[in-house]
């Protein structure tokens, strides 16, 4: 009678299962099938969520929502509020109840995974309930339902709703993943948040779960490492005097950590080095930096529980015509459950590039494709051969124009560039190409000037 599957494990999630899986199972079967160290699991799709929702009643606040604005704050936390309500409280079919059921072996973490979730344009990070240390059948499809009311949470109906995102667009899938029962766990950005540099990875790191990190609960370990080098140069420790562990009968708590047993780092050298290795595979595969969670387990080895785009990066210049959109995810590749084993390594190519945004002088470097620009504390000027770095002058700052163009606009100063071009004896093949000097990045226009300033009048 139906034709989507209830159930889908991560071995058969691929990157174009994004409206079944949502956005966090579309990630990690995307980073199962590349052979990173991922730990298995399944997804609930949103066939259970549409069925379950179908009868609950929900029209009326869809109805509602549609009419309210994002301003309207105390009227959207009571929709988002009776939504929950009648999630909550509608009765799931025997025949989802038991295929979920039949999904919990072990301790599992249950996670959200919304069809807007872990997008490039839209993360969603931390909008959605996660249930850790699950046991027992009749427990996870408890975890299961709350994953799916919590699409309504107060914070992701306000989030939607700023973001011009249609609620019923939006339906809940569920992973349920094998727990990772981890020494240590934290984040990492395989680009630096703050700076806008690529080629920095930034980890923070507690003992424990990971949770106590990516709620904020805990002052954790801060490193960053030259992704390029191996080098570590940042090094700031937490007190890390709360630890979330799990509890033999399921579920965690939250203990204060002896002060003495946490005054030194939680990591050592080479695990951080090892870290940003595999920050550096996770980005090569995406081909975009990543903001993304590991555990190390009592074995030592390294885990991936998760991993989204980094939303906040200005993006770099590009000279191509932008193309449709993607879906958010990447391809896929070989399989593997083998962990990645801590050792001594070299952090990877850290991947695409450095961008400081509005209010820079106009002057940006970086690698040909993908390449670095230049951020603040560089000295200004890249070199390097042809395929190496390359310096971008900002059109639109030197204008006095920071808002993006639209594209309309972007596509006009394209054949003005095109234009340009051919009067000085360079004709490009397509003109509304633009001129091979002409780039664009977040609806702004840049100049490549690296033939310029390599010149001996540069």
């Amino acid at each position: 009678m139906y034709d989507t599957p209830l159930i889908l494990k991560f071995d058969d999630i691929d990157a174009g299962m994004l409206p079944i899986v949502g956005g966090k199972a579309a990630n990690l079967g995307v980073l199962t099938a590349a052979g990173l160290p991922v730990p298995p699991g399944l997804c609930v799709t949103t066939e259970a969520y549409r069925r379950v929702t179908e009868q609950a009643g929900l029209e009326d606040v869809l109805d509602a929502l549609a009419v309210t604005a994002a301003g309207e704050i105390r009227a959207l936390n009571e929709l988002a509020g009776r939504a929950r309500e009648l999630v909550i409280s509608a009765p799931v079919p025997a025949d989802i109840a038991d295929a979920v059921r039949r999904s919990a072996h072990g301790p599992v973490a249950v996670r959200s995974s919304a069809t807007a979730e872990d997008l490039p344009h839209a993360s969603f990070a931390g909008q959605q309930d996660t249930y850790l240390n699950v046991i027992g059948a009749d427990a996870v499809l408890d975890a299961v339902r709350r994953c799916w009311a919590s699409l309504w949470s107060d914070r992701a109906v306000a989030y939607r709703a700023a973001n011009g995102i249609d609620h019923r667009a939006v339906l809940a899938a569920v992973v349920i993943q094998e727990m990772v029962q981890s020494e240590v766990a934290g984040v990492m950005f395989t680009a630096n948040p703050v700076t806008g540099r690529r080629h920095e990875a930034v980890i923070d790191a507690s003992p424990g779960l990971g949770e106590a990190v990516v709620s904020g609960a805990v002052n954790p370990d801060h490193f960053v490492v030259d992704t390029a080098t191996g080098r570590i140069t940042e090094r700031r420790l937490g007190d890390k005097r709360l630890a979330v562990r799990s509890l033999p009968g399921g579920g965690v708590e939250h203990v204060e950590t002896d002060v003495a047993g946490v005054a030194g780092a939680c990591l050592t050298d080479a695990q951080i080095r090892a870290l940003a290795e595999l920050g550096g595979r996770v980005e090569d595969h995406y081909g975009s930096p990543q903001d993304t969670e590991w555990a190390v387990d009592a074995g030592g080895a390294l885990w991936l529980t998760q991993s989204r785009p980094i939303t906040t990066l200005f993006p770099i210049p590009r000279h191509a015509r932008p193309a449709g959109a993607g879906s958010g995810v990447a391809g896929a590749g070989r399989r593997t459950d083998r962990p990645t084993r801590l050792r001594p390594g070299h952090g990877g190519p850290g991947g695409s590039g450095d961008h400081a945004g509005p209010g820079d002088s106009g002057g940006h470097a970086g690698p040909e494709g993908s390449g670095d620009h230049v951020g603040p504390g560089d000295s200004g000027l890249a070199g390097g051969e042809p395929g190496g770095a390359r310096i971008y002058f900002s059109f639109s700052v030197a204008q006095g124009v920071y808002a993006p163009i639209t594209p309309m606009g972007m596509s006009a100063f394209r054949l003005l560039s095109s234009s340009a071009a051919a009067l000085l004896g360079a004709p490009v093949t397509d003109r509304l190409d633009g001129a091979p000097q002409f780039a664009e990045a977040a609806g702004r226009m840049f100049i490549d000037v690296t033939g310029m300033m390599r010149s001996r009048v540069g």
